[in-house]
C-alpha cells in the first residue's frame, strides 16, 4: 500500500498497517476516538482520566477499587492502556444495557412512574448546585 502526505511524499506501508489505517479513519469519520499505543504501553492517571472522560481522582479510586490495573513507578503510579480500554469498553457495555433496560421497563408505568421521579430528583441536585 502506499500513502501520500499533504506535500505529495508517497510512502510504501505494509498491508497490514494498511488496514490499521483504513480501519481507524473509519472509526473517526464516524465520530468514535481511536487510540494507537504500543503493546504493554501505559500512561498517567491524568492522560488515564482524559481517555475516560473522568476526573483523576476518579481513576485513582478505581486502582484502588482494583476496577484499574496500576503499576507504581516509585512514588508515582502508571496504567497499562489495555486496561484503561478494557474499563472503556466495559463502561459503554453497562451504559447501553442500562438504556436498553430503562426503554423496556418504562413501559410499565410504576416503572415509569419511578424512573421519572429519580431523573427529577438528580435535575433538582444539578440545579441546588453552587455555580462555579
Amino acid at each position: 500500500m502506499v500513502i501520500r502526505g499533504p506535500d505529495g511524499a508517497e510512502a510504501h506501508v505494509p498491508e497490514v498497517l494498511g488496514r490499521v489505517i483504513r480501519t481507524a479513519a473509519a472509526s473517526l469519520a464516524e465520530g468514535r476516538a481511536v487510540v494507537v499505543a504500543e503493546s504493554g504501553a501505559s500512561v498517567s492517571p491524568a492522560e488515564a482520566a482524559r481517555m475516560l472522560a473522568v476526573s483523576r481522582p476518579m481513576v485513582t479510586k478505581w486502582i484502588a477499587d482494583g476496577l484499574l490495573a496500576d503499576a507504581p513507578v516509585g512514588t508515582h503510579h502508571r496504567v497499562p492502556v489495555e486496561s484503561v480500554l478494557a474499563l472503556a469498553a466495559a463502561r459503554g457495555r453497562a451504559g447501553y444495557q442500562a438504556m436498553r433496560l430503562l426503554e423496556v421497563a418504562e413501559k410499565e408505568p410504576e416503572v415509569a412512574a419511578r424512573v421519572d421521579a429519580a431523573r427529577q430528583r438528580v435535575r433538582d441536585r444539578v440545579a441546588a448546585r453552587p455555580a462555579i
